[in-house]
């Protein structure tokens, strides 16, 4: 097998119910992708975005992150 390259794209606007910012839901997230045998090998900057269409919804916050994979 080879190890595949891989780009996901990361993001969200929700808090977790104990309150926890956007990001740092997100990174717990990426934390468990190694658990499905997906390894981050770098990651883009946080921007901050404002949901499409216009709402009154909290803004998103995305990066990406590439990493390999034998899947």
């Amino acid at each position: 097998m080879h190890n595949q390259k891989i780009i996901i794209g990361i993001g969200g606007n929700l808090k977790s119910d104990d309150g926890d910012h956007p990001i740092k839901v997100a990174m717990k997230a990426m934390s468990y992708l190694k658990d499905y045998s997906i390894y981050i090998t770098s990651q883009s900057s946080w921007y901050e975005t404002e949901p499409i269409p216009k709402s009154d919804k909290p803004n998103f916050f995305n990066c990406i992150v590439f990493a390999k994979t034998l899947l």
